[in-house]
């Protein structure tokens, strides 16, 4: 993908600009295919110029551009770079909360990410209340059977983890591995995953180390 990505920002640059729609996205989709590929240095700077791009055509209340800015988000967060990433992620929340309300999956999403960069920076309290409210908002969207249920699950059974409290871990824990399985698989990378986590709460918690 990456070749053809490189071709078409060639000839949109050429042909359209930098501030085109069309050359924004071409931006972000190999920027997408950078960060999969650790590439995170030039992910980050692609991901800046389709921000920019984006905010330049479509203005700043755009779902576009908040999808950018937590993409570009997350990109600091694997880089160490939390200052940063928690103020992108809290510009996509206040922008998606002011475009759909609080009851939709992109504000949902928005405070998952804010959820994790604040529990890597040990502010777990603020951490929980975003995990809860994102798990009660796609829970009520998609029901109980969905990965974006799990993911909620597998980020508050990890908070509850490092505020001590160990039964409630391995229960939002358990649960979020239970639904990724009938989800998504036993095999899919997020199963594995939340399954680690499910044991670290365990060995934790003196239970064993069994799933």
């Amino acid at each position: 993908a990456e070749p053809l990505y490189r071709e078409a920002l060639e000839i949109d640059v050429r042909q359209l600009g930098e501030s085109h729609p069309r050359t924004a996205e071409v931006l972000h989709n190999l920027a997408q295919t950078q960060h999969r590929r650790g590439v995170m240095a030039e992910s980050e700077s692609l991901y800046r110029r389709a921000l920019a791009a984006k905010r330049r055509t479509l203005g700043d209340a755009h779902p576009s551009v908040t999808v950018n800015l937590n993409n570009l988000g997350a990109v600091l967060m694997e880089l160490g770079r939390l200052d940063e990433a928690e103020a992108l992620f809290r510009e996509a929340l206040a922008l998606d909360r002011r475009m759909f309300g609080d009851q939709h999956s992109f504000v949902a999403a928005s405070r998952g990410n804010l959820a994790s960069t604040l529990g890597l920076k040990g502010q777990f309290a603020e951490a929980e209340r975003h995990y809860r409210e994102g798990l009660r908002v796609d829970r009520a969207l998609f029901g109980p059977e969905h990965g974006n249920v799990a993911w909620h699950l597998n980020g508050l059974g990890n908070i509850r983890r490092h505020r001590g409290d160990l039964p409630g871990a391995v229960k939002h824990l358990r649960e979020a591995v239970e639904t990724s399985r009938r989800v998504s698989g036993g095999d899919h990378q997020n199963t594995i995953k939340y399954t680690i986590n499910l044991r670290r709460a365990r060995v934790a918690r003196g239970a064993g180390d069994g799933a």
